[in-house]
């Protein structure tokens, strides 16, 4: 399962994520700070899931529309996501 998730550095939509890469998903987070970003990644790594982050501002379709291209052409698919 591949599980995409916005603003994925602190509360909710971390817990999501977290919660996702608990249960076997691969998990790609967003977020406007590439260094909290990479922070938050490696923790959900650590626990030994897999996850990814993925600079971007969830305002802007567009840039949504990249971390979906992103997102396929490492893992092949999306199954979900949560735009928060």
């Amino acid at each position: 399962m591949i599980s995409a998730r916005t603003r994925a550095v602190k509360d909710i939509g971390l817990a999501i994520a977290e919660l996702f890469a608990e249960e076997g998903a691969n998990v790609i987070l967003t977020a406007g700070c590439k260094d909290l970003l990479d922070d938050k990644a490696a923790e959900i790594k650590a626990k030994g899931s897999t996850a990814m982050g993925l600079v971007a501002d969830s305002s802007d379709p567009e840039a949504l529309a990249r971390v979906f291209e992103e997102a396929i052409k490492v893992y092949g698919q999306v199954e979900n996501g949560a735009f928060l």
